[in-house]
């Protein structure tokens, strides 16, 4: 099944997403309907893009959307070819998987992707 990697202060999908993809509190899969499969605690070990030396290349998500996210992160994603949206304005976790699913995300600016 396809899903989306969202930075969030909190392990519930239903509450504010995080507004910096690299010091997150938690990192949230979540599913088309922004129903939560997996979540993974903030920490040293996965902040700042290292979270996918934690994942399986099937784990990996189709899409990450955050707000800010820096270069290092960038460059990661990319290597496992994993887009880098912008969430627009503040919006719930679960609202922003949606909104991907639903195309109406645009990519972050400086991400690569098109």
């Amino acid at each position: 099944m396809s899903c989306v990697l969202i930075p969030s202060e909190y392990a519930d999908p239903e509450q504010p997403a995080g507004s910096h993809f690299g010091r997150a509190s938690w990192y949230l899969f979540l599913d088309q309907d922004g129903q939560l499969l997996d979540a993974i605690p903030g920490s040293p070990e996965v902040h700042h893009g290292l979270i996918f030396k934690t994942l399986k290349p099937d784990r990996m998500p189709e899409a990450m959307i955050v707000h800010h996210m820096g270069d290092h992160a960038r460059k990661i994603a990319a290597h496992w070819n994993v887009r880098v949206l912008h969430m627009g304005g503040r919006i719930t976790a679960a609202e922003a998987a949606r909104d991907y699913f639903n195309n109406l995300l645009h990519p972050l600016e400086g991400s690569g992707w098109s």
